[in-house]
């Protein structure tokens, strides 16, 4: 299969032969799926997509619609992404929250607060056992905070900002402990010094 042209032939070799394995198996919508993914490894990302538009008109099931939604996320595009994870809060299936998690940082990016928000509604009623995760609750909370504006925000960002903060925290609490050991050592080593150090007297 794919893998044996692979081995075989090298990337340039399965890059030519792809069109034929579209030809004659245009209608293997799983053959088709892996294509895009060989594709999307590479960054071929216009060829993926059109890959899984194929593979899904061969066959309409829910992993080929999330593998094209992922993949207009990935350019960028959330709202032609939405309609192919629909089937996620219609049947509420809580094992594929994180397309839905995915999709309202994708609305953050392009600055669409209340979509993100609506989104991340979405997905605690599909999986309530995502709010335990901090990532998530911070991010629902900064487009709560920027709803209303057309505000950019990168969600890397978000946590890279919550990871320092929380550094910041640990060390202001670590510190006195640190000054009060090291203030503590001094006295013991100079305490030890004076107590072995030879005193002599004088007789004047």
């Amino acid at each position: 299969g794919l893998v044996a042209a692979a081995v075989g032939t090298g990337l340039a070799g399965l890059f030519a032969l792809a069109p034929e394995f579209e030809k004659h198996l245009s209608g293997d919508a799983k053959t088709i799926c892996m294509l895009a993914a060989v594709y999307g490894l590479f960054g071929r990302i216009d060829e993926t997509e059109r890959l899984f538009r194929v593979a899904l008109a061969a066959k309409d099931e829910h992993e080929i619609r999330e593998g094209l939604a992922d993949c207009l996320m990935r350019q960028g595009r959330p709202e032609e992404a939405e309609p192919y994870l629909e089937h996620i809060v219609r049947e509420g299936i809580p094992d594929r929250v994180d397309a839905l998690y995915q999709l309202a940082q994708g609305y953050q990016i392009k600055g669409d607060h209340e979509k993100a928000l609506a989104l991340f509604d979405q997905c605690e009623t599909v999986n309530p056992l995502i709010l335990k995760d901090a990532t998530f609750q911070r991010l629902r909370d900064t487009s709560a905070k920027h709803l209303g504006t057309h505000t950019a925000v990168k969600p890397s960002e978000v946590e890279r900002k919550a990871r320092s903060a929380q550094a910041r925290r640990r060390f202001a609490k670590v510190a006195p402990v640190v000054v009060a050991l090291a203030a503590l050592a001094y006295l013991a080593v100079a305490w030890i010094q004076a107590a072995h150090r030879e005193v002599h007297l004088a007789n004047g």
